[in-house]
């Protein structure tokens, strides 16, 4: 368990070879999703095998917005309460790295769709934390995101701009509105999947705060993955599970 920013224990799921030494030169993965109630559970693949067989930490924080502790966990990061899901993550690399598991140059974070709020947020709000974001298909422009073809069916989750205080709680969860020119970001990975128009709408508006991020910082390490050619004519191009390999190679 992981005391969060308001007191509150979080739970963290930590997958690890077992003769690893808490001396911070361990690269870490920081998964997170946290939304609409569910339980991401850790589990072993292939590529996660490797990760661990190479000295890597597998690390799974279950946030506000997740299920793990029932209904109310889910409603503690959600619409108004939502802040709770990324600051979870943000307590998290700081608990990870006060315990020797690893430093901020050796950690990366990463999720995707609801989880790109998870990512983009502690990435923005704590960049000193992470040497690497990847955010697949991430929902990472907040403010626009009920104009979106499954927007509504979203409302319930994160809020409507039409309330007052669920839009002010959509700006804060939006990480397109927290980029500030000249800050150091980490290097990102923004993998797209699209083979239709409107999953290709939906990979414009969320690909916004990447590009936003490398136009604007001066000094951040942005890189942006696109995805395979859409009916919409996004010119895109496949981003293979080496992509990812390849980009925690470099920076961590």
């Amino acid at each position: 368990m992981v005391k969060s920013h308001d007191g509150v224990e979080v739970p963290v799921s930590i997958i690890s070879r077992s003769d690893i030494k808490l001396d911070g030169s361990n690269p870490v993965l920081l998964y997170g999703y946290a939304a609409y109630g569910t339980v991401e559970s850790p589990a072993l693949s292939a590529r996660t095998l490797a990760w661990l067989e190479q000295g890597g930490v597998y690390v799974v924080c279950h946030a506000r917005g997740g299920g793990i502790l029932g209904d109310e966990w889910h409603q503690a990061g959600q619409k108004t309460t939502k802040f709770n899901t990324w600051r979870d993550g943000i307590a998290t690399a700081e608990w990870l790295i006060a315990n020797g598991y690893t430093t901020a140059s050796k950690m990366a974070v990463f999720g995707g769709s609801a989880g790109g709020i998870f990512v983009g947020r502690a990435a923005t709000e704590r960049p000193d934390l992470f040497a690497a974001a990847v955010i697949s298909v991430g929902n990472l422009d907040q403010i626009r995101s009920e104009t979106r073809a499954n927007g509504a069916a979203n409302i319930p989750e994160y809020g409507s701009v039409k309330v007052e205080a669920e839009f002010h709680a959509l700006r804060n969860n939006s990480t397109y509105e927290q980029i500030v020119p000249g800050t150091a970001y980490p290097a990102l990975l923004y993998p797209l999947h699209s083979d239709n128009l409107a999953a290709a709408t939906a990979a414009a508006f969320g690909q916004q705060p990447a590009l936003r991020a490398q136009h604007l910082s001066a000094i951040c390490r942005p890189r942006i993955a696109d995805v395979g050619r859409c009916r919409a004519g996004l010119q895109v191009r496949p981003v293979l599970p080496q992509a990812c390999s390849a980009l925690l190679a470099r920076h961590l």
